[in-house]
């Protein structure tokens, strides 16, 4: 009995599950801890033509940036890393003009260092730009999602 397809079917398999495993990773940064609204009106993201930007905080001041990841991309959060920003938003929006951005950010994040990243993705020529909390959805219980 010859096995060799078998085993390719096995090893695709495997790669494809590390590859889907890593792209669903890079979307949620788990050092971020998301607000929490007092009135919500949360709904389910759009999956399509939606690009994430995660704002990392600083590890010794939680209200400071210490950079800003796209996907597999990281920017530091200073003047030329924000320059960086624009050109990729700015080359996302050309190719998808149904674009969406959502920006993820601490909770004790000053709006001071968030309000240079939402005025780059408004210049980008994004369709829309959400802010994401962390919510409870009606209906859905106690199961809180990212909107």
């Amino acid at each position: 009995m010859n096995l060799t397809p078998m085993i390719d079917m096995t090893f695709l398999l495997i790669v494809f599950f590390i590859l889907t495993s890593q792209i669903s990773n890079v979307e949620v940064a788990e050092e971020i801890e998301l607000p929490e609204p007092e009135r919500s009106v949360a709904a389910e993201p759009d999956e399509e033509h939606r690009l994430v930007i995660n704002l990392i905080p600083d590890a010794s001041d939680r209200r400071r940036l210490s950079s800003m990841r796209v996907g597999f991309r990281t920017f530091t959060a200073d003047a030329p890393g924000r320059s960086r920003l624009r050109a990729e938003l700015l080359a996302a929006a050309q190719s998808d003009p149904d674009l969406k951005i959502d920006i993820r950010a601490d909770r004790q994040a000053l709006y001071s260092e968030v309000y240079p990243v939402m005025s780059l993705a408004s210049s980008s020529g994004a369709k829309r730009i959400d802010l994401v909390v962390s919510a409870t959805l009606p209906g859905r219980g106690d199961e809180e999602v990212e909107r």
